[in-house]
Protein backbone atom coordinates (compact mmCIF):
# COMPACT_ATOMS: atom_id res chain seq x y z
CA UNK A 1 0.00 0.00 0.00
CA UNK A 2 1.33 3.53 -0.62
CA UNK A 3 1.43 5.98 2.21
CA UNK A 4 2.54 9.56 2.50
CA UNK A 5 5.44 10.60 4.92
CA UNK A 6 4.23 12.86 7.86
CA UNK A 7 7.58 14.90 9.24
CA UNK A 8 8.04 13.90 12.87
CA UNK A 9 11.79 14.47 14.28
CA UNK A 10 12.17 10.77 15.80
CA UNK A 11 15.84 9.49 16.82
CA UNK A 12 15.16 6.29 17.78
CA UNK A 13 18.25 4.53 17.20
CA UNK A 14 17.06 1.63 14.36
CA UNK A 15 14.04 2.25 11.65
CA UNK A 16 10.69 2.60 13.26
CA UNK A 17 7.81 3.95 11.80
CA UNK A 18 4.34 5.15 13.25
CA UNK A 19 0.97 4.31 11.90
CA UNK A 20 -2.33 5.73 12.06
CA UNK A 21 -4.28 2.81 14.21
CA UNK A 22 -6.75 2.57 11.28
CA UNK A 23 -4.49 2.31 8.33
CA UNK A 24 -2.28 -0.27 10.64
CA UNK A 25 -5.86 -2.10 11.03
CA UNK A 26 -6.52 -2.14 7.51
CA UNK A 27 -3.04 -3.40 6.76
CA UNK A 28 -2.93 -5.86 9.15
CA UNK A 29 0.07 -4.76 10.66
CA UNK A 30 0.77 -4.80 14.55
CA UNK A 31 2.80 -3.18 17.02
CA UNK A 32 6.22 -4.70 16.86
CA UNK A 33 5.89 -6.35 13.46
CA UNK A 34 8.48 -5.33 10.64
CA UNK A 35 7.61 -3.95 7.68
CA UNK A 36 9.43 -3.27 4.65
CA UNK A 37 9.44 0.88 3.64
CA UNK A 38 10.59 0.91 -0.13
CA UNK A 39 11.18 4.57 -1.86
CA UNK A 40 12.45 4.11 -5.41
CA UNK A 41 14.84 1.80 -5.32
CA UNK A 42 15.43 1.80 -2.02
CA UNK A 43 14.49 -0.38 0.81
CA UNK A 44 14.09 -0.59 4.32
CA UNK A 45 12.80 -3.14 7.19
CA UNK A 46 10.87 -1.07 10.40
CA UNK A 47 9.44 -1.68 13.41
CA UNK A 48 6.16 -0.74 13.58
CA UNK A 49 4.27 1.28 16.00
CA UNK A 50 0.97 3.13 16.34
CA UNK A 51 -0.51 6.41 17.30
CA UNK A 52 -4.07 8.27 17.36
CA UNK A 53 -5.40 11.17 16.68
CA UNK A 54 -1.98 12.79 15.13
CA UNK A 55 -1.54 10.98 12.04
CA UNK A 56 -4.70 11.15 9.10
CA UNK A 57 -5.26 7.89 7.36
CA UNK A 58 -2.68 6.78 4.49
CA UNK A 59 0.01 8.55 6.57
CA UNK A 60 3.16 7.19 8.08
CA UNK A 61 6.15 8.94 10.20
CA UNK A 62 9.23 7.89 9.88
CA UNK A 63 12.38 8.25 12.56
CA UNK A 64 15.22 10.00 10.85
CA UNK A 65 17.09 6.53 10.43
CA UNK A 66 14.74 5.59 7.90
CA UNK A 67 14.28 9.40 6.31
CA UNK A 68 18.13 9.58 5.73
CA UNK A 69 18.52 5.77 4.40
CA UNK A 70 15.87 6.44 1.55
CA UNK A 71 16.44 10.45 1.42
CA UNK A 72 12.70 10.97 2.39
CA UNK A 73 11.08 13.82 2.28
CA UNK A 74 7.54 15.50 4.05
CA UNK A 75 4.85 14.51 1.76
CA UNK A 76 6.88 12.06 -0.18
CA UNK A 77 4.92 8.82 -1.44
CA UNK A 78 6.37 5.16 0.00
CA UNK A 79 5.74 1.46 -0.65
CA UNK A 80 4.88 -0.41 2.79
CA UNK A 81 4.54 -4.53 3.20
CA UNK A 82 5.38 -7.28 5.40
Amino acid sequence: MKLKIKKFNLLTGRPVCILNIETAKKLSFHVGQRIQIASNSRKIISVVDTLEGVLKKNEIAVSEEIAESLHLKPGRIVEVQI
